[in-house]
């Protein structure tokens, strides 16, 4: 009985982690392709958005006017609420596919020029392996 019963902790406190990294990890992403993401006008900025279980793919013309507490900058509403109700559904446990995405039809070419998505990645994956985020 006592076995069984730290299988099931055990289970529990890792899907725990799991739920918390996938959060601190989608959140330091995003903020980190707002954050390399040029500024001439601010409309390729606020245009990041994060979605669970599809790509919101709709463009807003110009920057975000007030970003919420709590939110990386230029925070945006996101399918399914803001960014920080996505955090919070994932936090209770939505976790589904998460979506970071840019629809303006000029961000390949800001990217190409730039390069701001790889290394954000790589520094994610980074601090997911160290164990950063735990």
């Amino acid at each position: 009985m006592s076995f069984s019963l730290d299988i099931m902790k055990f289970t529990k406190k890792l899907r725990a982690n799991g739920t918390m990294i996938m959060r601190k990890s989608t959140f330091d992403m995003y903020g980190g392709l707002v954050a390399g993401t040029r500024v001439d006008t601010g409309r390729a900025r606020a245009n990041w958005n994060v979605s669970l279980d599809a790509p919101k793919t709709d463009t807003r013309q110009g920057p975000s006017t007030a970003p919420e507490q709590g939110s990386p900058p230029n925070s945006i509403e996101s399918r399914g609420g803001s960014f920080q109700t996505i955090m919070m559904q994932m936090k209770a446990g939505k976790l589904g596919s998460i979506y970071i995405a840019n629809s303006l039809p000029y961000i390949f070419a800001l990217e190409k020029l730039d390069s701001f998505v790889h290394p954000v990645i790589l520094e994610v994956k980074r601090r997911i392996e160290a164990g950063v985020y735990l």
